[in-house]
């Protein structure tokens, strides 16, 4: 699902056929730069990003699957009294800039 700009040689038929391409990175750089107003504002970036990944990648794809686990996660996290910010923060940087050593 991290798919970039340095993606556009490798799939140029994704850009062909998603309007509006997001991902991970482009989302942490938003919450780390404050470029989000509200929570309505992140909550649709994530769903765009979502809506993106399950439109493109066939059913049962790694991306796929991945895509409706996050689509449940927001449903979650989007309705816990804690504040989602914070959590996305976490989770994003842990799915964005973490170098697989626990």
């Amino acid at each position: 699902m991290k798919l970039n700009t340095l993606s556009l040689q490798s799939y140029p038929e994704y850009y062909e056929l998603i309007d509006s391409p997001i991902d991970l990175k482009v989302i942490a750089m938003r919450i780390q730069s404050n470029q989000y107003a509200s929570l309505n504002d992140l909550e649709r970036d994530l769903q765009l990003m979502v809506k993106n990944a399950i439109s493109f990648n066939e059913p049962g794809s790694l991306i796929y699957k991945d895509a409706k686990t996050l689509k449940r996660a927001r449903i979650f996290i989007f309705s816990i009294s804690l504040n989602p910010i914070c959590i996305c923060r976490c989770v994003l940087y842990k799915a964005c800039f973490s170098t697989g050593e626990g």
